[in-house]
């Protein structure tokens, strides 16, 4: 997994954007329990674990082109 900070809008909202309008799951920061330290507010989680992997990373760019 990895975790990939967003500016101009917050992780939560374009991580619901994303699962309406392109129909990939991607989980913003705000829902992982870390550190006081670590800011992972306004970031969001992509696993690649997934066997489907390659079809929804193409989703994704196609909508973030779009």
């Amino acid at each position: 997994m990895g975790f990939y900070g967003i500016v101009g809008e917050s992780a939560d909202s374009f991580c619901e954007r994303c699962v309406r309008e392109a129909g990939v799951l991607l989980l913003p920061g705000s829902q992982f329990d870390h550190e006081p330290s670590d800011d992972f507010s306004n970031s969001f989680r992509i696993g690649f674990g997934r066997h489907n992997l390659p079809q929804c990373m193409k989703q994704l760019e196609s909508w973030l082109d779009g």
